[in-house]
């Protein structure tokens, strides 16, 4: 892991998957995820049609990946979304004939739980907001 220090932006690797990119400003902050894994699951599911099995879950993960959170709070409601999701859609996506397409559905899925995990984690313990 590497961490920058806190002055005005930061960005903070977590792996060679997740990148955090943090900026501090003024009594905010606004926190954007670049994930290999997202890109792949999103890739997949607009080649393979998959957002017709469940529109919500693929708007909720875009909203996860793509959004800037003022705080910590509105990153773990959107994670909580999308964990309540996963299991619905991936019940409707039992029915893909390719198999290796639902693997790589599910793993792409679980990695990026795993990613988010993360990202909560260091944002609660690295990037809190400095109290006057």
């Amino acid at each position: 892991m590497i961490f920058l220090n806190k002055e005005k932006e930061q960005i903070i690797s977590i792996d060679e998957d997740l990148v955090l990119n943090y900026k501090h400003e003024g009594d905010l902050f606004l926190v954007s995820i670049q994930h290999e894994l997202t890109k792949q699951l999103i890739s997949y599911l607009i080649y393979y049609d998959l957002q017709q099995v469940d529109n919500d879950f693929f708007k909720i993960i875009k909203n996860l990946i793509e959004g800037n959170y003022t705080d910590i709070s509105q990153l773990k409601n959107q994670y909580s979304e999308f964990t309540k999701c996963c299991n619905t859609f991936l019940k409707g996506c039992e029915n893909i004939e390719n198999e290796n397409v639902y693997n790589s559905v599910s793993k792409s899925i679980e990695g990026l739980k795993l990613c988010v995990q993360k990202l909560i984690y260091i944002v609660e313990n690295f990037c809190y907001l400095e109290e006057d």
